[in-house]
Parts: structure tokens; sequence; C-alpha cells
């Protein structure tokens, strides 16, 4: 993963659960840092909305609420990245 600033941060995990169109699920673990080696789960669910799509994120069994709020931050931005990519507002 690149940062905004452009420092690289490494993870790794494995997919536990897809449903094509419907739901992913996978293992989050973080290579360095406080929190390297402590595995975390990663749920989406995309959901139709007429010609859209809402997507739920739950990002679980993050150790704690620095951890929470840090990871918070880091999918808003992912997110709104990708919202800006998919409709070309960058």
């Amino acid at each position: 993963m690149r940062a905004p600033d452009g420092s690289e941060h490494w993870l790794h995990g494995e997919f536990k659960e897809i449903s094509p169109h419907d739901f992913l699920s996978m293992t989050w673990v973080w290579e360095a840092g406080d929190l390297a080696g402590h595995e975390m789960l990663v749920s989406i669910t995309f959901t139709a909305v007429g010609q859209a799509a809402e997507i739920k994120l739950t990002h679980s069994n993050l150790p704690s609420e620095g951890a929470v709020a840090a990871h918070s931050d880091g999918w808003v931005s992912s997110l709104e990245c990708f919202e800006e990519a998919i409709t070309g507002s960058a």
C-alpha cells in the first residue's frame, strides 16, 4: 500500500470467502510496525442500488482504539481515491 506521502506499507492476507458480485472476506496482516503479525479480518459487502453499488466495509479484530482510528482514516482515504478513479473526478 502506498500512503499519500509516498511511503510504502506492506501487508499480506488470505481470501476467506468470495461470493462474486456480493461479498469478499480476507485476512489483513501488516508486515511491520506496531501491528506486525496481528491478524485482522476485512469483509466487504456489495449491494446494487439502481445503477450504482453500495459498499459496506468491516475491518474487525483491531487491537486498540488507536488502530481503529488509523484504519478508519486509511479506508476513508482509499475509498475516496477509488471514487475519484472510477468517476474521473480526480
